[in-house]
């Protein structure tokens, strides 16, 4: 492991320890933790020029830095807060950082806020009025309306995500910024994300692709399908899919035996249409830079210089937002890069042992080595494991390079001249629709995605501890060894899910969803569950810990969200039989009713 990986793996996890510790520490003792960071950075520096063990001296500088940036990043924030508190500012210029999202008490948006009138510049989480839900990132608007800080109950969830503040403005008005060099991006984006709309799911699947826009797609039963399949990283702005399209595409053109600076030439280009069609944030140049760093692992096979590059990327992200440590797309984006590098030619020499599957053992391999560091962590976050994920990922990677390429060109093509439109779009959605029918056939099948109920901090340890512990082991797997493993995992699941709950005793349970009712009754195996609750993730874990696979019924006593809300998100987690309504329940013509 090169010094430079170290260091920022070190300043990683220091800052992410350091920032998360800064929002319960009290105010009076951020500067002198700041001060005993700054010390042991010295005494780093010291001992690096006395001659000290490099990884030591290494560690330690990197851990100085890294609790330095989380402490001084908290104290920052807490001053913003209080300059919130005091501006007199009403006179708002914002800003859209992110797409609008509409949500059970309206649409809200993350935004820049700026006043001319002083220069004061804040980030703000604004819900906006009713009917104002079309804001796309890049556009901007001004409103005349006070700043405040969150409510205690989310206070927490602003801080972690650098929200220094919360508006609610009656009214809003559109201002025009084409002549930007940010306007003239989202303009594109927005036209882009015109050309797919009106086509159902497919259109909806290749505005997330190509666009990174996902507000159409997020309420689908397409994108149920990829979060019961374990490809929703796929249809999101992350390092990982964009570092398995360059892998795919270095492959493909390895097959021809095309020239590698040829195929370096065409990735970058890929690169390049997918961020402007994505507008450029924050988030795509973070995921390029991540796949950048996959490519040279992929092509230059050197495994210590791109550790050593993805290092530096990591370092410099964090750098110039102490925030990033704690995002969870970073996380993905950064973990996924650093399984690629570090997992592939082991993943590779396994894969490369099987006659079947031996021509395509790299890119399968990359795509496995892209999911064995986030599997456990996204597991912990969605309360949910997908367990067709490393076949279902084999089968899906190829259809999603296919259909991420023809979109780039085709929207490319069609947005340069639209008489080109009608001829290149067919090819678009006909690349999307196979995509999309994959996805789907392993969704329905049996036993796809179980919940589970695992704390997200005991989903980060083992996503860390896994490719830690093959990294130190560097296993070399015969057949009969696959096999075993494969046969005692089988015998496991059918442990759980036909064994075990025969011998569970007749009860009722009342499960904790937070706000709302939710029973389970159950008796020699059977189950059935009496409404859902609202939260989705409650519910998963509480079916999770009673060992729930398998449901006889759901059935649902009446339509407010607190009884059904989270009816659909047990759709691929939980096997259901019936779904059973009250006779009444569907006869009122309210909303909550057409709802269910």
């Amino acid at each position: 492991m090169p010094p430079l990986t170290i260091l920022a793996l070190a300043l990683w996890g220091a800052c992410a320890g350091s920032y998360t510790l800064g929002f319960r520490c009290a105010r009076e003792f951020l500067v002198p933790l700041i001060f005993v960071a700054c010390v042991l950075f010295a005494l780093a520096i010291f001992a690096l020029m006395r001659g000290a063990p490099p990884t030591l001296a290494v560690l330690t500088l990197g851990l100085a830095i890294g609790c330095a940036l989380g402490f001084f990043a908290t104290f920052s924030y807490i001053t913003k807060a209080d300059q919130v508190i005091a501006s007199p500012v009403q006179e708002w210029c914002f800003t859209a950082e992110e797409d609008a999202r509409q949500g059970d008490f309206g649409a809200t948006v993350h935004v820049v806020a700026h006043s001319e009138s002083n220069g004061e510049e804040y980030t703000v989480s604004v819900t906006l009025p009713k009917g104002e839900s079309d804001i796309f990132y890049g556009d901007s608007f001004s409103a005349t309306c006070a700043l405040s800080q969150p409510r205690e109950a989310s206070a927490e969830r602003f801080y972690f995500q650098g929200t220094d503040a919360v508006s609610s403005p009656g009214a809003i008005e559109r201002l025009d910024n084409s002549r930007s060099l940010g306007g003239v991006l989202a303009n594109v984006r927005k036209s882009a994300i015109v050309l797919f709309d009106g086509q159902g799911d497919v259109g909806a699947l290749c505005q997330a692709l190509v666009c990174g826009y996902r507000e159409q797609l997020r309420d689908s039963d397409l994108y149920a399908a990829c979060k019961t399949v374990g490809v929703a990283h796929l249809v999101a702005v992350s390092g990982a899919h964009l570092s398995i399209t360059c892998g795919m595409i270095a492959s493909m053109l390895q097959v021809v035996r095309t020239p590698r600076r040829l195929s370096l030439a065409i990735q970058l280009a890929v690169l390049s249409i997918y961020l402007v069609l994505t507008g450029m944030p924050i988030s795509a140049l973070q995921a390029a830079a991540m796949a950048i760093v996959g490519m040279m692992s992929f092509l230059a096979r050197r495994r210590r210089a791109t550790l050593s590059a993805l290092g530096a990327c990591i370092v410099v992200i964090i750098a110039i937002s102490p925030q990033s440590s704690v995002s969870i797309s970073f996380f993905l984006s950064a973990m996924s890069t650093l399984g690629i590098i570090a997992l592939m030619p082991l993943i590779s020499s396994w894969l490369s042992a099987v006659p079947i599957v031996r021509r395509i053992a790299e890119p399968l391999a990359l795509t496995l080595a892209a999911m064995a560091a986030t599997i456990p962590f996204s597991a912990a976050l969605f309360s949910q494991l997908p367990l067709v994920s490393p076949v279902a990922n084999l089968v899906v990677a190829p259809l999603f390079t296919l259909a991420l390429t023809v979109s780039l060109v085709g929207s490319v093509a069609s947005l340069a001249a639209p008489v080109v439109a009608p001829f290149a779009l067919p090819f678009v959605n006909g690349a999307a629709f196979l995509l999309a029918q994959a996805i789907t056939i392993f969704a329905e099948i049996p036993f796809a995605c179980v919940p589970v109920s695992l704390s997200v901090s005991w989903g980060l340890a083992f996503s860390i501890a896994g490719p830690l512990l093959l990294w130190l082991l560097w296993p070399q797997l015969t057949g009969a060894t696959i096999f075993a493993i494969g046969s005692a995992a089988c015998a496991c699941a059918i442990a759980l899910v036909v064994v075990v709950p025969l011998f569970r005793p007749s009860e009722i349970v009342m499960l904790d969803v937070a706000q709302g009712d939710a029973f389970l009754v159950r008796s020699k195996g059977s189950a059935i569950l009496i409404d859902t609750g609202n939260h989705d993730k409650l519910l998963k874990e509480a079916l999770a810990r009673q060992g729930i696979f398998h449901l006889d019924a759901v059935l649902i006593t009446h339509a407010d969200d607190d009884h059904c809300g989270s009816l659909q998100a047990l759709d691929g987690v939980v096997a259901i039989d019936s779904v059973l309504v009250a006779r009444d329940a569907l006869t009122c013509d309210c909303e909550s009713c057409e709802s269910l």
